[in-house]
């Protein structure tokens, strides 16, 4: 029944995923008309303002001629030659400055700062057009933040165009890399998972050695407890991992060894879990219809209701707030991660049915939309609109520090991770469809490291889970 419903979905997505594209197509059509336009009437005017210089010169060489032959004159006549050589000299002056000015005035043509060509000449125009994506990427994600409003209101629907002008990073944390690739170093072989998330834990958190299933009414191999005799530390840091259709959790060391599975408790979920987050020492995790918020063990500290397909969710602790995906409403939904009351949705009329993901990078808030294939950008503080990014098939997201994007898109199409780098301006991607050391089928979750510098990508067909370095 499951299957039946997802196939009709996909049906209805490309469906609307052809009509969109023509409407892009259409879209793209126009930009490149108004781009000539713009570009021959920037060439109109350069030739008119050579026009004007070159008047210009030719009337200063005129006085300078004609001094000259004052000059003559008044020294043939004997009378007032000291006049004609201050008028002489004058006017010699006047000349060497309009000359000086027009030599600067065509330098600044060329170099593209004067005041009715911003973009300098038509050659390097053009060569901006064809580096728009990277261009753009850069503007959309390094935007300096701004005062933040009074409160939270709905983004606008209207799309806006990026700023051009020169933009700093504002990720969180110190810049310490500047990423050209994913190198991979490792893989956990048989670790056949969905989405996965790193844990750092400092409390007496273990699990249970001896591999059994544990007699307890949850049945959870990893808790709270002293360490000693079948109960040992759970390694620092570990591997937490969504099954695949299913409601349970998978603790995993850092080398692959599988230490126990977790299950919510005392609610446990309705359905199979979609994704999972860790912020300290809580995870969050969500099925189509409910947010679950635990401790590391598994033990139910919340639960969020009312979502129609809960596809993608982030906690913020700079904002203290969990965005939460509300896929079949077209929203992202925020709640307070102290109360976790609601404050307020993040809508949009461009938004799809197929809203798979959220992560905030500094002042932005990215949302993905796998169907419309782009992420859509919106200011942290007051929700408002920022721009548009294409991306193929954008689902699950994760940053780190350095502000870079780490995405996986579509599972049956694009077998990669792809890579935005804001601080250069760039977007890559790595990977190909295989099963060798490096390539994926279909890869899903993936979470990222910090103090180990790697990232960890569910390489989901393929059963393993690939390890990359980020330096």
């Amino acid at each position: 029944m499951r299957n039946g419903d997802l196939l009709r979905r996909q049906l209805r997505r490309w469906a609307d995923e052809a009509q969109r594209l023509d409407a892009f197509v259409a879209e793209c059509h126009r930009a490149i008309e108004q781009e000539a336009d713009s570009l021959r009437a920037v060439q109109r005017s350069r030739r008119l303002r050579a026009q004007q210089q070159s008047l210009e010169q030719a009337d200063a060489l005129h006085k300078l001629r004609l001094g000259a032959a004052r000059l003559r004159v008044a020294a043939q006549l004997g009378s007032a030659a000291s006049s004609s050589s201050t008028l002489l000299v004058s006017t010699a002056r006047r000349l060497q400055h309009r000359v000086e000015s027009a030599r600067q005035g065509a330098l600044a043509w060329d170099a593209g700062e004067a005041d009715s060509d911003p973009d300098g000449d038509a050659e390097s125009r053009l060569a901006r057009l064809r580096e728009f994506a990277s261009a753009a990427a850069a503007d959309l994600l390094q935007a300096p933040p701004e005062p933040a409003a009074s409160r939270l209101r709905p983004a606008a629907s209207t799309p806006a165009t990026a700023s051009r002008r020169s933009l700093r990073v504002v990720g969180g944390g110190k810049r310490r890399r500047q990423p050209t690739n994913l190198t991979p170093t490792r893989e956990l072989p048989g670790v056949h998972v969905w989405d996965v998330a790193i844990v750092r834990h400092t409390g007496s958190l273990c699990y249970r050695a001896d591999g059994g299933s544990s007699s307890e009414a949850d049945g959870s191999d990893v808790r709270y407890c002293p360490a000693g005799g079948k109960w040992r530390p759970l390694p620092n840091p570990s591997l937490y991992c969504l099954l695949p259709a299913s409601s349970g959790l998978l603790a995993v060391s850092p080398d692959g060894a599988t230490l126990g599975e977790l299950r919510l408790s005392p609610r446990r979920p309705r359905g199979n879990l979609e994704r999972l987050r860790c912020l300290g020492d809580r995870l969050y995790t969500s099925e189509p219809e409910f947010v679950y918020v635990t401790d590391l063990s598994g033990l139910c500290l919340q639960v969020l209701s009312g979502f129609s397909w809960a596809m993608g969710l982030w906690p913020d602790p700079d904002r203290r707030r969990l965005l939460v995906v509300n896929g079949d409403r077209r929203c992202v939904e925020i709640f307070s991660l102290d109360s976790f009351s609601h404050e307020g949705s993040l809508c949009d009329d461009e938004f799809t049915d197929d809203l798979t993901g959220v992560c905030v990078l500094g002042n932005r808030i990215l949302v993905a939309d796998h169907t419309a294939y782009q992420l859509h950008i919106y200011r942290a503080d007051n929700l408002q609109f920022v721009g548009r990014l294409q991306v193929s098939s954008p689902r699950f997201l994760d940053v780190d520090s350095a502000g870079v994007v780490y995405i996986t898109g579509d599972q049956t199409e694009y077998h990669q991770v792809t890579v935005l780098d804001p601080a250069n301006g760039r977007q890559f991607s790595c990977g190909y469809e295989g099963s060798r050391f490096g390539e994926f089928r279909s890869p899903s979750g993936l979470a990222v490291d910090e103090v180990a510098g790697e990232i960890y990508v569910s390489d989901f067909d393929n059963e393993r889970v690939q390890v990359f370095s980020l330096t």
